[in-house]
């Protein structure tokens, strides 16, 4: 595991055996688009990213550049602005600082949240916010326009990086309040207009936008020295881009949700060894890096407080109680397996019927992120609230693929009793689609229906046909 790390930071700073003249003048290493994900899920085939791997990861970069090195983030740290994303953005926040990380772009994602939570998460992390073009409601900022942070160089002398962000306005629905954002590339350029009057050594600019985004941005702040990005990306880039030609920005990005960590390193050059980004590297968050026993424990508390919270509130805090009546409720799986007698055995011996249990065992059972593939209708109406109150709905069960059964069962009873049932009593077609909402190609990147039906096939039997 070791070696695997130790090639991975050579690649990004440029040989495995560096002298001293050889260390690079500057490492800044960042994510973009962490959208809450503290932890890689447990279910996955590839178990990548996490806090505890960045932080393991920025510790081994940190040694390996003689401490000149930055951790940032290019803003989506956030998942929402529901209780229980409000309290993982607090943890992410928490992670980040603990990893290194000092300044966070306010991303699209975080525009959602209130004015107050913003600050007092950030503050509490002692983390600094930067946002050119986001403001509260009032038209007043919300966090710093801009940060500088000062790096020791091995000279002795210190190399002042300018870090600023922009993010892409939030489309928010009529009558809801929020944060308000100018034009990203707008703000851009009129700070860039203002670069020559800070002093700063390096510009970096932090940008929550696509690709296009990103070029648009290069070309409108043409001063700044590196762009960085990729929360709308598809992946991140393994080279430096110049959009604008060698001598304007160079630009990086990074997506993934935090299972890859961009790196860039910066030389100096030309008879005033001015310092510059030479080269970018997407550091793969895997199983070969190793993950920091102190952030996994912050994830632990993390889970903890859901708990806590769920438990005090039954649930209402995490999102999962609709109140919304349900026109089609959910009547749990235990109320068909007496006339599927032959689906009963084969669902009672699948890892399906147990999903709920493999939660309670790593204590991740009250994690809104984790129970939707877990359990039967998370979120919506008559669906699952907690394995305290709705606990017929634990697990993967029929109405997980086949939709509600609530009114078949009341069909049935109405039929024996010569009664007329008036409601809808159809269930949604079963198959592939239904599927891929868990396993999708970033958790179950090798799911193939043909092969994973066999696991759980069953016969459409009744003993009322």
């Amino acid at each position: 595991m070791a070696a695997a790390i130790v090639s991975l930071l050579s690649a990004a700073l440029g040989g495995a055996a560096l002298r001293r003249t050889d260390l690079p003048a500057l490492v800044v290493a960042f994510t973009s688009g962490m959208n809450g994900q503290l932890e890689p899920c447990g279910c996955a085939e590839s178990r990548w990213g996490g806090l505890a791997r960045r932080a393991s990861a920025a510790d081994a970069l940190r040694e390996r550049a003689g401490g000149r090195f930055l951790l940032v983030d290019a803003g989506s740290m956030a998942r929402g602005d529901l209780p229980w994303e409000i309290e993982n953005y607090r943890f992410a926040l928490r992670g980040f600082r603990l990893a290194g990380g000092e300044v966070a772009n306010v991303g699209m994602v975080e525009q959602r949240l209130p004015v107050a939570v913003l600050r007092s998460a950030a503050r509490d992390a002692e983390v600094k916010l930067v946002s050119l073009n986001i403001s509260a409601p009032d038209g007043a900022p919300v966090v710093e326009r801009y940060v500088v942070k000062e790096v020791p160089l091995v000279n002795g002398e210190i190399l002042r990086v300018l870090i600023a962000g922009v993010a892409e306005p939030l489309v928010r629905a009529e009558g809801r309040p929020g944060l308000i954002g100018e034009d990203p590339v707008h703000a851009a350029g009129a700070f860039d207009a203002e670069l020559a009057s800070i002093e700063h050594d390096v510009a970096v600019l932090l940008a929550d936008t696509d690709e296009n985004g990103l070029a648009r941005l290069a070309k409108a702040a043409p001063s700044f020295h590196l762009i960085l990005g990729g929360s709308r990306v598809a992946q991140a880039s393994k080279e430096l881009e110049r959009p604008q030609g060698a001598q304007g920005p160079a630009v990086a990005y990074a997506a993934s949700k935090g299972k890859v960590l961009g790196v860039v390193r910066f030389d100096r050059a030309g008879a005033a060894e001015r310092v510059h980004p030479a080269s970018a590297e997407a550091m793969t968050l895997d199983e070969h890096v190793a993950e920091r026993e102190d952030l996994l424990a912050l994830v632990d508390a993390y889970n903890e407080e859901l708990k806590r919270m769920a438990l005090a509130d039954g649930g209402a805090s995490l999102g999962h109680a609709s109140r919304r009546k349900p026109n089609n409720p959910f009547a749990g799986s235990a109320a068909c397996l007496g006339c599927h007698a032959e689906t009963a055995q084969v669902w009672s011996g699948a890892r399906h019927a147990h999903a709920l249990e493999t939660l309670e065992a790593i204590n991740r059972a009250y994690n809104p992120d984790c129970l939707g593939c877990h359990t039967v209708g998370l979120g919506q109406p008559g669906g699952f609230v907690s394995a305290h109150e709705t606990p017929h709905l634990g697990g993967v069960g029929c109405e997980s693929c086949h939709g509600p059964g609530g009114n078949h069962i009341a069909m049935l009873a109405a039929t024996k009793a010569g009664r007329e049932f008036t409601g809808s009593a159809r269930f949604r077609p079963a198959g592939a689609e239904g599927c891929i909402v868990c396993h999708d190609p970033e958790n179950s990147p090798n799911f193939r229906f043909e092969e994973y039906w066999q696991k759980i096939r069953h016969t459409h039997e009744s003993r009322y046909e």
